[in-house]
């Protein structure tokens, strides 16, 4: 029987390759979640700037303001600059690449309002309080439909 040369076997490659391809697709989830989360929470930031703006927007503009320009510096900076996108509460918003007007939805006793990032993987909404709890103040992030093909 002739010496066997080191090396390793066919069967030993394939099997190595195998455990990594499974490593790689139960971490994929995982790391694709990472990349947008920083996303989420500038667009969770933002909304709660919009927030913390309308608050008081009342009593020292003697109502809600409309347009996200004219919201102050700390909304502009939350928002405007970090690259988040707001709608009104009723554009239906429901892709990361739609158009918006950088406006909230106001009338004389309430506000409501989108805000997402295009790198996101959802929006987040803030509607006026209801009688009934609701995932639709800033709690809940509403994860973009999926595209499928038929």
């Amino acid at each position: 029987m002739p010496p066997r040369t080191p090396g390793f076997t066919l069967i030993e490659i394939l099997l190595v390759m195998a455990v990594l391809g499974l490593l790689a697709a139960a971490l994929y989830p995982t790391v694709t979640g990472a990349r947008q989360r920083p996303y989420n929470t500038a667009a969770l930031k933002c909304g709660r700037a919009i927030v913390t703006f309308e608050t008081t927007a009342p009593l020292t503009l003697g109502g809600y303001v409309t347009n996200l320009a004219d919201m102050g510096p700390d909304v502009k900076a939350a928002c405007l600059t970090a690259g988040v996108r707001v709608a009104p509460a009723n554009a239906q918003v429901r892709t990361p690449d739609a158009a918006t007007t950088q406006t909230v939805t106001t009338t004389p006793t309430a506000y409501a309002f989108q805000v997402f990032h295009p790198r996101g993987s959802g929006y987040y909404l803030f509607t006026p309080p209801s009688g009934s709890a609701s995932d639709d103040r800033l709690g809940h992030l509403h994860r973009w439909p999926t595209q499928e093909t038929p």
